[in-house]
């Protein structure tokens, strides 16, 4: 039976794709060279590669008849830019759009709160795991009120506390605290249980001001956050930041069920190589954080943990409120069950290479301009993207 139904599937699959190819033909039956279908996609980050494994398998997929034209910085430097960007969407100023799960609750789309549960997903392979599962086709279901057409998910990293003022360990740590979130109102939740006052700011904007953040490793590396941020709870998962990709309803109506299709396979396929890109970008940037010597891996111990849980428990009670959400949090929680622990990232030892150094080795470094890179840079290109100019 097993092998009937993997039967079923890959000729379902072949089908799409013959589907695809075949666009290639008038109804003569001749071929003639087509321009393929080109979808601007909105996304409110920089040109920071998360996107491009999605877009590399929609032309794949497609066999070039397909192409995702990615508009970044969207709406950048806004504090609450992911809701403007979901409402441009739905405008129909911009085919498709991604923005982290986070977000959706701020524009009454409750279905994905589970995921930003405080300390829930606390692994990349839970987040990859509850991606690949039944819920993710049920959360994106919850978009359809607004006229908007779920396509899939993306891992995103995980975020852990960064404290400014003094580490963040325990409950008693983050009273009083004014904490630096991204847009999400289970965050604020979480940061108002645990005593301290969440502040919305901008992706990329300074975090001089507050007493604490809650960041990602890839992004205090980029934005250099450890200048201002002295310590960081490495053991201490947050919640991660999934993807949301999605259509203008309009813009997806207009498309065959074939390249409909080819949308949803090329962000489904994506999802476990995105996991390894997000997971090898975290050890890549711990290592810079390690050698740069400014920022301090911290480890709650258990009784922090357990003492951190316990406080965050009124906000699982609000989100219980919910059937739908408890549901979630039953199956993501059962979920954790069989997935070992991580070990979280730090400083460890070096290991020391035999032999007499050579002329490569040592520390090398190098500065671009703004200017330099825009010189170097395609006229087509979208602008000069920050986070790729400096030391």
């Amino acid at each position: 039976m097993a092998a009937s139904v993997r039967l079923v599937v890959l000729l379902a699959v072949m089908a799409v794709l013959a589907g695809c190819g075949s666009s290639g033909f008038d109804k003569a039956g001749d071929s003639h060279a087509r321009h393929p279908v080109v979808l601007t996609l909105a996304n409110s980050n920089g040109s920071t590669g998360e996107l491009d494994g999605f877009t590399s398998n929609v032309w794949r997929l497609s066999h070039g008849t397909m192409r995702i034209a990615i508009k970044y910085r969207w709406r950048l430097g806004q504090v609450k830019p992911e809701t403007g960007l979901i409402g441009d969407v739905r405008a129909g100023k911009t085919d498709l759009g991604v923005v982290g799960s986070r977000a959706w609750d701020s524009v009454g789309v409750n279905s994905f709160r589970a995921l930003g549960a405080p300390l829930l997903i606390d692994s990349y392979a839970l987040q990859d795991r509850v991606l690949r599962s039944p819920m993710t086709g049920q959360m994106l279901a919850g978009l359809r009120p607004l006229g908007l057409a779920g396509i899939g998910m993306l891992p995103g990293p995980l975020r852990k506390p960064l404290g400014i003022t003094r580490p963040l360990l325990k409950p008693a740590d983050y009273a009083g605290l004014k904490i630096g979130v991204q847009q999400s109102l289970v965050a604020g939740a979480t940061m108002r249980a645990l005593g301290a006052t969440p502040v919305w700011f901008p992706v990329t904007w300074p975090i001089t001001g507050f007493g604490a953040a809650e960041e990602h490793i890839s992004a205090i590396q980029g934005n250099q956050y450890d200048k201002v941020g002295k310590y960081l709870t490495a053991n201490v998962n947050l919640w991660p930041r999934p993807l949301v990709l999605f259509a203008n309803g309009k813009a997806w109506a207009a498309l065959t069920p074939a390249q409909q299709s080819i949308l949803t396979l090329a962000a489904t396929g994506d999802v476990t190589a995105e996991t390894n890109v997000v997971r090898g970008a975290e050890r890549t940037d711990t290592a810079t954080l390690c050698r740069r010597g400014r920022l301090r891996f911290l480890d709650a111990t258990p009784a922090d943990l357990a003492a951190l849980r316990r406080a965050v428990q009124p906000v699982y009670t609000q989100l219980d409120r919910d059937p739908q959400t408890r549901r979630y949090i039953r199956q993501i929680e059962a979920l954790r069950q069989a997935i070992p622990p991580e070990p979280a990232p730090g400083c460890g030892p070096t290991a020391r290479l035999a032999g007499t150094a050579g002329p490569l080795d040592g520390v090398w470094q190098f500065t671009d301009t703004a200017a330099q890179l825009a010189a170097a840079s395609e006229p087509a290109s979208d602008g000069v993207v920050p986070e790729n100019y400096g030391t």
